[in-house]
């Protein structure tokens, strides 16, 4: 397991980041064919739920041409 610590202003790319080698690791586990086993790959945290919204909107954003992330969370119905 690895533990990463980063500072940074805001909206300096602290969750660009994160989110990298996150995608790299996915990417990889795709080619590799075990993306399908069952398994946490990512545990993302924040301090504040005003905080995380925000960051949730982006990684959507991010995502979303990548067509990675597609499922809405149950609070968006």
């Amino acid at each position: 397991m690895r533990i990463y610590g980063l500072t940074g202003g805001t909206g300096s790319g602290k969750t660009e980041c994160y989110l990298l080698p996150v995608l790299d690791h996915l990417l990889r586990e795709r080619e590799a064919g075990t993306l399908a086993q069952p398994g946490v790959r990512a545990l993302l945290l924040y301090p504040m739920n005003a905080l995380a919204n925000d960051q949730m909107k982006r990684i959507r954003d991010l995502f979303a041409p990548c067509l990675l992330y597609t499922s809405p969370s149950p609070r968006d119905s």
